[in-house]
């Protein structure tokens, strides 16, 4: 799940290439955050799995974006 406070609102989106500072997020809309946006995300796959805060560090458009852990 990913939280876009700009777009106000939620998404489900697929996360890949966890790593110990971030996730890239794959998501092929046109609504996607800016650099430098604050964000939270949270995996569905865990139960009870905590919100995390997050910072868009590179956007790809028609791809996804990157983020990085706070």
């Amino acid at each position: 799940m990913v939280i876009i406070p700009a777009a106000g609102k939620t998404e489900r989106l697929q996360m890949q290439d966890f790593s110990a500072g971030g996730v890239f997020i794959n998501c092929l809309n046109e609504t996607l955050p800016q650099i430098g946006d604050e964000i939270q995300i949270q995996t569905l796959e865990i139960d009870d799995a905590p919100v995390l805060d997050v910072k868009v560090v590179r956007v790809i458009p028609q791809k996804g974006f990157a983020v990085e852990f706070m």
